[in-house]
């Protein structure tokens, strides 16, 4: 009998598989948080630290007196969000 064979039928084994990969990239979002730079807000849905600023760029509409609109996305759940500021 073939063992590798054997132990692709156990669902317990297809997860430790997987292990490797999920450890690889918790360690990568971890390390993105403990960043000293990291200037993450707290997520509107999920509310967990991982609100990013994606971008800034004029309103297209009230551009004439110095607005903008910066989209910020979690990390975490994707939520996305575009806020406007007017100075």
């Amino acid at each position: 009998m073939d063992i590798m064979k054997f132990l692709r039928n156990i669902p317990e084994w297809n997860e430790l598989l997987k292990l490797p990969a999920k450890v690889a990239e918790l360690e990568k979002r971890l390390e993105a948080l403990e960043r000293p730079d990291n200037s993450f807000d707290i997520c509107p849905k999920c509310k967990k630290r991982t609100f990013q600023l994606i971008s800034s760029k004029p309103d297209p509409v009230m551009s004439e007196i110095g607005a903008v609109v910066r989209l910020y996305r979690c990390n975490y759940c994707n939520f996305e969000e575009a806020k406007q500021l007017i100075p």
